[in-house]
């Protein structure tokens, strides 16, 4: 019976604790690497980009495409954060009428300045060819052109704009609105997100522009509306004037990856669009879904330890058990005379 106890009582091996300090070591690594990640990540994109001596230049896959085909486009040069991609038609000489605004593409500028791939569906464009890729700013203030036969698509000769139409520049630029601890714990987790949109609308014309109307959405890539933001009309605005407006809205939950910010600013029967891209990591919510899909690694490999080790205890144990039973039907005198034994001595302590 001592070798059947001390069989049963047989330490059980350190690898869980091994495999428990491992663990923990691990998520420790890997909180402080991503944190330290998500602070280098911030420093990097609110660090100027050296525009250097570089001019915004567009390169194409191909000089001819089929409508509604998808092509490659090589953005660089550019310092602004965000870009416009869209096919235009007349080359574009009378701004974004001639454009097709609907299908255009807003991409997010690279912050170390490196080229930028857009992948880009050449949607026919409102007037005739010659046609042309347009990148260009938020502001106008950089813009590239390539050129590009639209097999198919109308040809007729370029017409110049004799009005200058709506002559506004339009910004926005949309900025997270951390209010307080409670909120910046919820945003980190992937809850609702605060926002402040700045729409910034300028009358670059020698005249007063009547009725102008801006609306702003929030979307994701995908062509999503994830909000529609309330934003006052500014009416008139006046020649050389500016009309700045910070409107606040919240995304619903889940808030993550890029969300573009869209600005329509409407008067004289012409429309600007304006876009920015903002981009939210729910740090802490993806250190907790690593963190909790760890923790269930370990006690999995805790418990299949713990029942390989009973297992092989018990098989120990049965072989110790078969071993003595065999040992006591070769010899049984020691087993045998131990159970007589006690009977026998026990009668003649009674007498």
């Amino acid at each position: 019976m001592n070798v059947l106890q001390a069989a049963a009582r047989r330490p059980t091996p350190p690898i869980t604790k091994v495999v428990i300090k491992f663990v923990t070591a691990m998520v420790m690594a890997f909180v402080v690497v991503a944190t330290i990640g998500f602070a280098d990540g911030e420093s990097a994109s609110a660090a100027p980009v050296d525009p250097g001596n570089s001019e915004p230049t567009v390169v194409l896959s191909t000089s001819e495409a089929e409508p509604d085909e998808l092509i490659d486009v090589t953005i660089s040069g550019f310092t602004s954060r965000t870009v416009t991609v869209t096919v235009c038609g007349n080359q574009a000489l009378r701004g974004s009428g001639d454009c097709n605004m609907a299908a255009s593409e807003s991409t997010r500028i690279n912050d170390d300045g490196s080229p930028r791939f857009v992948k880009l569906i050449v949607s026919p464009p409102p007037m005739p060819c010659p046609c042309l890729i347009r990148v260009s700013s938020p502001t106008n203030d950089q813009a590239a052109t390539a050129p590009i036969t639209l097999t198919g698509h109308p040809i007729a000769e370029p017409v110049s704009l004799a009005d200058p139409g709506l002559p506004l520049v339009v910004t926005v630029r949309a900025d997270e609105n951390p209010n307080g601890a409670a909120h910046s714990v919820r945003s980190s987790l992937g809850g609702p997100t605060a926002y402040d949109v700045t729409i910034t609308v300028r009358n670059a014309g020698a005249q007063a522009v009547d009725g102008v109307s801006v609306s702003a959405t929030a979307e994701r890539s995908a062509g999503r509306v994830l909000a529609v933001i309330d934003v006052p009309s500014p009416g008139t605005i006046a020649a050389g004037a500016t009309w700045e407006q910070t409107v606040s809205a919240e995304l619903p939950p889940p808030v993550w990856g890029d969300v573009q910010w869209v600005v329509d600013v409407s008067g004289s029967e012409t429309t600007i669009v304006a876009t920015d891209e903002t981009h939210h990591l729910p740090l802490m919510l993806i250190v907790s879904v690593v963190t909790l899909m760890l923790v269930a690694l370990a006690l999995s490999v805790r418990l299949v330890i713990r029942i390989r080790t009973r297992r092989r205890e018990s098989s120990d144990a049965d072989q110790i058990l078969l071993k003595t039973r065999r040992d006591g039907a070769n010899d049984p005198g020691p087993i045998e005379l131990l159970g007589e034994a006690r009977p026998a001595m026990r009668q003649h302590e009674l007498v």
